[in-house]
């Protein structure tokens, strides 16, 4: 990792130096020369964690999320990184299983298992096989091999970057570096026991099943042929969100029938998916953290299945308040209140001119609000994505590190806002 980063810094100067004028030359583009260099290198660092793959891919992912480190451009950038890997050996697949169920393979599945995985992520591969005893279909998540000693790889060569940067200055030493590894880590570590994410989908269905009303629910977990490498749940089919929006986006009138006829209505499924997020941020433990278009299912009736657990934010009760309050601010057009409610959901805070800080994110807010209260803006406006994208660009600018749950909120926000939308 570290001979990528020092090819990535490399060519980084070079284009500030002299390939941007040749490019201009070449290839003219309307963008001031600041935006053109980012970009530039927004699109490089993608290519880096591509080209390193594995592990890598998945480090490229949660620094998306990061957007009170890196600017916007990156974050964006990064989004694109495709959560996929080839398939691992047959036979590590079928080590974990029986490791995790004590009996050969055709003592607990029917006819040959299919080893062709449905899906192939960077931390795992998802098989599809039908229970020897109840003839049910269930999804295996299993996780690929030595990726545990991959990440910790990987998290040692990040660490030496960061000190990298701090002693040549390019990065100010302090706690805002040591709180963005430290919840890397986290982050990234978290996602690999599985006994983990089976327990955050065990207590998502448990809590929405409270409200059923809200027709929101999760896969049922099989526990007795779960574990630390290995995720068995019920198989579940469906229309998937991205293939909703298409399909809206498009306004092809067959494919909107075909909906029709499943009882499917992206009106209604907009509506279910706000309320679903409200009640996880407000009535449950914790929340899902990673609600994109990829990881929601829709089946007849207007029913939403949530899928990947593996990023889940748990707030208090004092953050719960805090959240609350700013919503009830929004209802009353403060935008003073709002803020300062923001703001508590940050500390402690570093040294800073707070009132600047404040000034500025109202300034900034009430400008975005604008457009969510205008009858005529674009769809995207009547979000709050220039809310969140404000306060993310200015405690970049003032140095304020965000705690991870309140980064993984406004992620969540923004993605069931932008979905819904």
């Amino acid at each position: 990792m570290s001979i990528y980063a020092g090819r990535f810094f490399v060519f980084s100067i070079l284009d500030w130096l002299i390939v941007d004028a040749i490019v201009q030359f070449f290839e003219p583009a309307n963008l001031p020369r600041r935006e053109r260099l980012v970009h530039r290198r927004a699109v490089r660092l993608r290519k880096v964690f591509q080209t390193m793959g594995g592990a890598s891919i998945k480090i490229g992912q949660q620094l998306s999320i990061r957007s009170d480190v890196l600017p916007y451009a990156y974050c964006t950038e990064l989004e694109k990184l495709l959560d996929q890997g080839d398939p691992f050996p047959a036979e590590h697949a079928r080590q974990v299983i029986e490791k995790q169920t004590g009996r050969p393979l055709s003592a607990t599945f029917r006819g040959p298992f299919d080893f062709r995985p449905v899906g192939a992520a960077s931390i795992a591969c998802v098989y599809r096989a039908q229970l020897q005893d109840t003839r049910e279909w269930v999804a295996l998540k299993i996780r690929r091999p030595k990726i545990v000693e991959i990440y910790n790889t990987d998290l040692r060569a990040i660490y030496t970057i960061l000190w990298g940067l701090e002693f040549t200055t390019l990065v100010r030493p302090g706690t805002y570096t040591e709180a963005f590894y430290r919840e890397l880590s986290l982050m990234l570590l978290e996602e690999l026991d599985f006994r983990v994410e089976a327990r955050y989908q065990e207590l998502f269905r448990r809590y929405y099943r409270k409200r059923k009303s809200l027709k929101v629910t999760a896969p049922e977990i099989l526990h007795d042929l779960s574990g630390e490498e290995i995720i068995v749940s019920k198989f579940v089919s469906g229309v998937w969100v991205k293939e909703l929006i298409q399909v809206v986006d498009s306004g092809d009138d067959r494919q909107l029938a075909r909906l029709a006829d499943q009882q499917i209505d992206p009106r209604r499924v907009a509506q279910r998916l706000i309320r679903g997020c409200f009640y996880g941020f407000f009535e449950c433990p914790f929340f899902h953290g990673d609600p994109h278009p990829g990881n929601i299912l829709v089946q007849p009736g207007n029913r939403i299945v949530m899928l990947d657990f593996g990023a889940c934010g748990v707030f208090a009760e004092k953050e719960r308040d805090q959240l609350r309050q700013l919503y009830a601010y929004q209802g009353e057009e403060d935008i003073g209140g709002m803020v300062q409610c923001v703001i508590r959901l940050t500390e402690p805070l570093p040294p800073i001119d707070l009132d600047a800080f404040r000034r500025e994110l109202e300034y900034a807010w009430w400008h975005g609000f604008y457009g969510i209260k205008s009858k005529h803006a674009q769809w995207w406006e009547r979000t709050s994505f220039r809310l969140w994208v404000a306060l993310l660009r200015l405690v970049r600018k003032y140095r304020v590190p965000i705690p991870l749950n309140v980064l993984r909120m406004i992620r969540a926000t923004l993605l069931y806002d932008s979905v819904a939308a």
